[in-house]
């Protein structure tokens, strides 16, 4: 047997280890205290907006420049229309090159692992089983993705004419690939685009502003962003504790932002897990 180390998470646990264990607890239990409540991490919400504030700056949304924040939203964020849209273009994308339309639909969509063969719909486990698996560089003036295609489809490809020495010529191929690959980036931020949707364009250029700013440094402000089924809107701030279940202080930052964001709405909540012992943990929100 080799080397075994005893690790006390409350005695040798630091404050960043104990606080991301709290935060995975507080988003399985989230909805024991408020009923049908979205949310999301503030650490996926700034990644999604900065992504989006930088769109010109990536060959897949340089297709698309009007997809700004408003626009996203007001395409993307009903329920459904995402899937429908990534569904039409996989569609036309097989369509383009001859292949079959069948079998596609949204439900095939949600099951179909998005960082698999775009044109066979095999999930990304074809990667590793194809032993002459190919990624090749899609190319059109001074656009340039990257497209990962199984053996089958990139000698497909080939043999039709689509691709040559590793690249496809073919603009309206390309911009098909390239609207494909814009897709299913915000197919993976679908939670985070549906609750900006519930939320008032106001609310939307703040969280830009708190969470995008260029040039912006320090930590992101509180942990989650949450809407309720009622249209009432959080930012929770997550602390942890090993004795009183009272609420940590917030950070400077939280705190110069509470006023701005309360004026805005918002209620800002702190969920409090106290360990205890036996693997217990017992769990409070409080709003601040």
């Amino acid at each position: 047997m080799g080397k075994v180390i005893y690790y006390n998470i409350l005695r040798d646990g630091d404050n960043t280890l104990k606080g991301l264990i709290a935060e995975k607890i507080f988003e399985r239990v989230v909805r024991h205290f408020i009923d049908s409540l979205q949310c999301c991490s503030t650490l996926a919400l700034a990644l999604f907006l900065s992504r989006i504030r930088d769109a010109s700056k990536f060959p897949s949304h340089r297709v698309h420049l009007d997809l700004d924040l408003e626009t996203v939203v007001s395409r993307y964020g009903a329920e459904g229309a995402l899937e429908n849209e990534l569904v039409e273009t996989l569609k036309g994308l097989r369509r383009y090159v001859g292949l079959s339309e069948r079998d596609i639909d949204p439900q095939t969509v949600i099951r179909y692992d998005l960082h698999g063969c775009p044109l066979c719909l095999r999930d990304r486990d074809v990667f590793h089983e194809d032993e002459e698996m190919e990624s090749n560089l899609v190319m059109a003036d001074d656009l340039s993705i990257l497209v990962r295609l199984c053996s089958t489809c990139y000698k497909y490809l080939a043999e039709n004419g689509y691709i040559t020495h590793r690249r496809i010529q073919d603009k309206k191929l390309v911009r098909l690939f390239c609207t494909l690959k814009l897709l299913r980036e915000l197919y993976s931020n679908r939670d985070i685009i549906r609750i900006l949707a519930r939320l008032d364009k106001e609310d939307r250029e703040l969280l830009l502003d708190i969470y995008a700013r260029p040039g912006q440094l320090g930590g992101r402000p509180f942990d989650y962003l949450c809407i309720d089924e009622r249209g009432d809107k959080y930012l929770v701030d997550v602390a942890s504790t090993a004795g009183s279940h009272r609420a940590s202080p917030l950070s400077k930052r939280e705190r110069e932002l509470a006023p701005v964001v309360r004026a805005r709405g918002f209620k800002i909540s702190t969920p409090v897990v106290e360990y205890l012992g036996n693997w217990n943990v017992r769990v409070g929100l409080m709003e601040i």
